[in-house]
């Protein structure tokens, strides 16, 4: 339904903000429902705490890509998705290498590789870590 249609710029952050969010929250965007759209932007920093620097991210990449221009296509937003899913898994890195550092720093004896359950869900409840809450199930 966008093509066609333009977008101030304010537009198309929206619209690619809406799409980073599902796509960290792991949710299908084609199967959502608008009101489950409006959920997710909600929540999304609950959800997701690292999300302003994961706008910056993507504010950066669109200024690559659509750099001056007051209107924006459906085509100028395809082609920033498109750029920021080339570009993520590179910047999401330094994520991974601290979660990594974390757990090491947070091992039972060193070089194992080895971190007690109760170390790895205190990160979540007493550290804010959370990315580490999975279920015991998991």
């Amino acid at each position: 339904p966008m093509q066609g249609k333009q977008m101030n710029r304010s537009q198309a952050d929206h619209v690619i903000d809406t799409y980073m969010a599902s796509f960290v929250m792991g949710a299908n965007l084609s199967s959502l429902s608008k009101e489950e759209l409006l959920e997710n932007e909600r929540s999304i920093l609950e959800s997701y705490p690292p999300w302003p620097e994961t706008q910056g991210f993507l504010r950066q990449v669109q200024a690559q890509v659509m750099p001056s221009a007051a209107t924006f296509g459906f085509e100028e937003v395809s082609d920033a998705v498109a750029e920021i899913g080339e570009q993520y898994g590179r910047w999401q890195n330094s994520e991974c290498v601290g979660l990594h550092q974390t757990l090491l720093e947070h091992e039972e004896h060193p070089n194992t590789g080895r971190i007690r359950l109760g170390d790895f869900y205190g990160l979540a409840v007493n550290h804010g870590k959370f990315q580490f809450r999975e279920s015991v199930s998991y």
